[in-house]
């Protein structure tokens, strides 16, 4: 579970990278799309799910991180 936690802390890291170089939000969510997969635990999927389907990506990421911090 660590690891998984910890891998999901970096792949919003990615993301956030994603949006400082590209802004759309549509490479954010392709981004997403393809970082889910690589998730085994339901949690971190979702996440990424919501992520990618979101209007406004960096909310949502920026909610989850608040989430972890708790």
């Amino acid at each position: 579970m660590k690891n998984e936690a910890e891998a999901f802390l970096s792949a919003l890291t990615t993301l956030k990278l994603c949006w400082a170089i590209h802004k759309p939000n549509e490479a954010v969510r392709k981004c997403a799309g393809l970082l889910k997969r690589k998730f085994k635990e339901h949690l971190a999927y979702e996440s990424m799910r919501k992520i990618e389907g979101s209007s406004n990506p960096m909310l949502v990421i920026a909610l989850a991180e608040w989430e972890l911090g708790k």
